[in-house]
């Protein structure tokens, strides 16, 4: 006759503690109060890493990060992935939906590509994104050949987002994230939170203005103080129903300095500007002297959820 003695001495403290952790976790919500700072005044996904954005009115939130968003990516010959940084006139490619099936691309000088989204290709391919590693599946020769056509450049080649990546694997910047923390094919985080009011002290200090379209961002929010984001360390961010906590200030490089309108990329602003005026004597370090403009964000619980154009945004006390 088999004991459970020993069985029980092990699982009810374990028991007991899970019961405990529970009402903690339950108290410590019911404590967690918001106000109110702003609204969401755009939302945008960018399906093609580094080509252009869409703007949408809602949009559904995953861990990784919004539907279709950097949900594709390109890569060269040296299955290197490839931005704007590289080459601008990805700026220049404009995505858009048929329905459920088809993802297009239009860029200048080129028919328009179909990228069929429920293709069943057996060849994956694992490929790193700033250090942290995504699974990407190949979407086809054809669209090998159009990226290949319209940047003058042989080798390269196109993957749709099989596995995403663990925030927690980035050497530099994993401390700040969850061990389920994911992100598809952008550059950290699974979404970037920008403010409206950032934009504009910018571009006070510009000669010639720029659009928020430089910047990228998923979630653009009226209503703050320029930079206030910089206060959310520690913070948990509420956009509408989805709750979402700060990882870190977003650093920024010379792919500001492409124009989303032409493709070409001109001088140093607006990144020379926002050196000057963005680099925070209490930044973290590890920035360097990349300048800060924007919010990273990570869902919290399950992250899953509905953002809408109009939501509130309330930020933790």
């Amino acid at each position: 006759m088999v004991s459970y003695s020993k069985y029980l001495l092990i699982g009810l403290p374990v028991i007991a503690l899970a019961g405990i952790a529970a009402l903690w976790w339950q108290r410590k919500e019911r404590r967690m109060t918001y106000k109110e700072v702003g609204r969401v005044s755009d939302l945008f996904i960018y399906p093609v890493k580094s080509c252009k954005g869409i703007r949408v009115d809602e949009v559904k939130c995953f861990k990784e990060g919004m539907e279709y968003d950097r949900r594709w990516i390109l890569v060269d010959e040296n299955d290197a992935f490839v931005t704007q940084r590289k080459d601008p006139k990805l700026a220049l490619v404009i995505p858009y939906f048929e329905g459920d099936r088809y993802l297009c691309l239009d860029a200048p000088g080129m028919k328009t590509l179909k990228v069929d989204m429920q293709a069943d290709s057996r060849e994956f391919k694992r490929i790193r994104v700033w250090g942290t590693y995504a699974e990407g599946q190949y979407v086809g020769d054809e669209a090998s050949e159009w990226f290949s056509n319209y940047l003058n450049k042989t080798g390269y080649k196109m993957y749709k987002l099989s596995k995403p990546r663990l925030v927690r694997d980035d050497k530099t910047w994993g401390d700040v994230a969850l061990p389920d923390d994911k992100v598809s094919f952008g550059d950290f985080a699974p979404y970037m939170i920008a403010t409206e009011a950032s934009l504009a002290a910018v571009n006070e200090e510009l000669q010639s203005p720029v659009t928020m379209q430089r910047f990228r961002p998923n979630v653009v929010v009226s209503g703050l103080k320029a930079f206030e984001e910089d206060k959310w360390e520690s913070k948990m961010i509420k956009v509408g129903d989805v709750e979402f906590r700060f990882l870190n200030s977003c650093g920024r490089c010379s792919m500001t300095t492409v124009n989303p309108e032409t493709g070409e990329k001109r001088g140093d602003e607006p990144l020379a500007t926002l050196r000057r005026i963005r680099l925070p004597e209490d930044r973290d370090p590890r920035h360097g002297q990349s300048p800060l403009f924007g919010a990273y964000v990570a869902p919290a619980r399950g992250g899953v959820g509905v953002l809408k154009t109009g939501d509130s945004v309330m930020i933790s006390t």
